[in-house]
């Protein structure tokens, strides 16, 4: 069964949480496509953003590019990355200027979604992280 996704429309400065209801699909190669539209190419306009899987202790369904706490208490903010080398998704902070990543994210239910980094980018130390995003799973 194929993993949902989501999309942040960087024009617009939203999330759409159902692409589908905006005619928004993905191909068989793994690229955004609006099947209105199949000759406009979207991966300039929109972010994907492929679930996890699993879901946090609310229950909500986790996203890469989602960030995450253990408790209100814990200062510690992760954020949802994939990682390419590794083919797997993994939880990323950064301490101290150092990036750290906790893989397996095995115990999702542990953790609670807080926001994500586009509609929140204020949870996390935004100007000296470099980005990337995977683009395709395949």
């Amino acid at each position: 069964m194929a993993r949902g996704f989501r999309v942040y429309d960087k024009l617009e400065k939203r999330m759409i949480d159902n692409p589908a209801s905006e005619s928004i699909f993905l191909s068989g190669n793994g690229n955004l496509v609006n099947v209105d539209h199949p000759e406009i190419y979207l991966m300039d306009r929109y972010v994907r953003m492929d679930s996890t899987g699993k879901t946090d202790k609310q229950g909500k369904e986790i996203y890469e590019s989602d960030n995450l706490r253990v408790s209100k208490e814990n200062l510690v903010i992760y954020d949802v990355v994939w990682l390419d080398d590794l083919a797997k998704f993994s939880l990323h902070e950064k301490y101290k200027g150092q990036d750290s990543y906790l893989s397996p994210f095995a115990r999702a239910t542990r953790y609670e979604v807080i926001g994500n980094i586009y509609e929140h980018s204020y949870l996390l130390d935004t100007k000296s992280r470099k980005w990337k995003h995977r683009t395709q799973l395949f």
